[in-house]
């Protein structure tokens, strides 16, 4: 601590005067060699120095003492040296003698170990200055910081504050808003339950009011098929009721030999379980409606009547509205005849006047509930009669007609529609045509008597006509019947009934009349049933 390796003033002081060293009691120098402390021991003044005094500040004390060293000529084998008895010896230290050197030391190891202190806190004062200035400056700045942060949170507190009156504003405004609404919702339920019951029995009345016509409504149905199916029978007779269409088609002997020119399709009619529509058909095949109207759709499921004429493509629908035979008064149907292959069927809503063939079994889709687009779906369309299998082969033929642009938008229409020549009654024959008959009867006569009262020989002629026209029979015109000298009248507007007269004893005279009287009270009760 001393320089030089040097671990005590004494090494120093005695290297750097040789006569300082000789002054020592050599007695004593062996001593070193003995002190227990090793090689850190020095000699001074004569007394062995071990350990450090002060730690930290470089400086030797000796051993033993409570001031770290030898202290004015104090010997250190006090601590080392024994008595003769083996015990240490308590008086063994020295007083320093005046005037020596050790006490010189001990003032120089004071002053250096206050000077190394001063040194030593002088330095730690700069160094915790320094940190001092740095844990200020660091914490103005974090003060700074502190107080601009501060100051935001006071700002923000002021908008939170301001925001907060605001939100506590509109959660007012809302309650009160929220209180009305309540108020009014009330209000509402009050009036809406009122309503609801009004409504309920509202409802209930529209029910009952409509239970009761759509009852009214089945009665009329039932009415007016009752009606219809007595219309037919006194007009067209007990029937079976069967219609016959001739088309013009030119004969195919290489594919079709055995249907002819011009060939026929009969229909037969529902008219029991279908009155209403088959009544309907019959008058329209009666007033010659259908006669020049064409066929012109062949779709894949059907093969259906046009009332348009062929050679002008004029619709006819304004002659079937003229004489109110368009359409029907309701969907009639009747679950025992759906519309299977080969049925004819009334299309549209309300159904009439077109009618078509199924050519294929189309019970789902034309039947009740088949056709969704209408407003009534639960209706369908009126199956009132079926083709004969007569006329199977013919239909089979007409389906296999061309349509234009096959495959494309346009493939239900024909290419040339089928033109129907006539469609008739089987087994009816028009009034008019009887009335016309009667005329032209009349007429014959009428000359027969003239020619009686210029020639003698027109008499015998006369009576030669009169016994051939009681021998004549007259059969399905206007119901008159002459045969084996009897007449019998028959009204047509009344099949099967009629008035009989014995006219094998009148002459010929008063069976016209007798004839010509029935034939006018015929059509005078045709035109008020028309």
């Amino acid at each position: 601590g001393y320089g030089a390796g040097y671990s005590s003033p004494h090494q120093a002081a005695a290297a750097a005067s040789p006569q300082y060293a000789q002054q020592q009691p050599p007695q004593q120098q062996p001593h070193a060699a003995q002190s227990p402390y090793g090689q850190q021991q020095a000699q001074y003044g004569g007394y062995p120095h071990s350990s450090s005094v002060g730690a930290g500040l470089g400086v030797s004390s000796g051993g033993g003492s409570d001031y770290g060293g030898a202290y004015g000529g104090y010997s250190e084998a006090a601590s080392g040296d024994e008595t003769k008895n083996g015990r240490k010896n308590k008086n063994s230290k020295r007083r320093p003698q005046p005037g020596s050197t050790a006490g010189t030391s001990m003032w120089w190891q004071i002053t250096i170990v206050f000077v190394i202190t001063t040194f030593m806190l002088f330095g730690a004062t700069l160094h915790y200055r320094s940190r001092y200035t740095h844990a200020k400056k660091h914490h103005d700045h974090a003060i700074t910081h502190h107080e601009r942060n501060l100051q935001s949170h006071a700002t923000a507190k002021t908008r939170a504050e301001a925001e907060l009156k605001g939100k506590k504003e509109q959660i007012q405004f809302l309650e009160d808003r929220v209180a009305d609404l309540t108020k009014q919702h009330t209000d509402v339920k009050t009036e809406l339950a009122d309503r609801v019951s009004n409504q309920n029995s509202i409802e209930e009345r529209a029910r009952k009011r409509e239970d009761v016509l759509r009852g009214r409504m089945m009665h009329m149905q039932d009415r007016i098929a009752r009606e219809s199916h007595r219309a037919t029978l006194e007009r067209f007779g007990p029937g079976p009721h069967q219609v016959e269409f001739q088309v013009e088609l030119p004969a195919d002997p290489n594919n079709y030999a055995t249907i002819p020119a011009n060939p026929t399709i009969l229909i037969n009619l529902y008219t029991d379980d279908m009155p209403h529509a088959a009544h309907l058909f019959l008058e329209q095949i009666a007033h010659g409606l259908w006669n020049g109207c064409s066929f012109v759709v062949n779709a894949a499921h059907v093969f259906q009547v046009g009332a348009v004429r062929k050679e002008s493509g004029e619709s006819q629908m304004k002659y079937f509205a003229h004489k109110e035979l368009d359409i029907l008064a309701f969907q009639e149907y009747s679950p025992d005849h759906p519309h299977e292959q080969y049925t004819v069927g009334f299309a549209g809503r309300p159904a009439g006047p077109e009618f078509y063939i199924n050519k294929m079994d189309n019970t789902e889709s034309n039947g009740p509930g088949g056709q969704d687009h209408h407003d009534l779906n639960e209706e369908a369309d009126p199956c009132f009669g079926k083709v004969d299998d007569s006329s199977i082969t013919v239909l089979e033929r007409l389906f296999g007609l061309p349509v234009v642009e096959e495959n494309g938008p346009n493939d239900q229409f024909l290419v040339e529609p089928l033109h129907i020549l006539s469609a008739r009654i089987i087994g009816w024959v028009d009034p008019v045509e009887v009335t016309l008959a009667q005329k032209r009867q009349e007429e014959a006569v009428k000359e027969a008597a003239a020619k009686e009262a210029n020639n003698d020989n027109a008499a015998e002629q006369q009576q030669q006509q009169q016994s051939d026209g009681r021998r004549r029979r007259f059969v399905g015109v206007s119901g008159f019947v002459l045969a084996g000298g009897q007449t019998r009248v028959a009204y047509p507007c009344h099949p099967g009934g009629g008035r009989f007269s014995d006219g094998g004893q009148l002459s010929q005279r008063c069976q016209l009349a007798q004839l010509y009287d029935y034939a006018a009270e015929s059509r005078r009760k045709c035109r008020q049933r028309e």
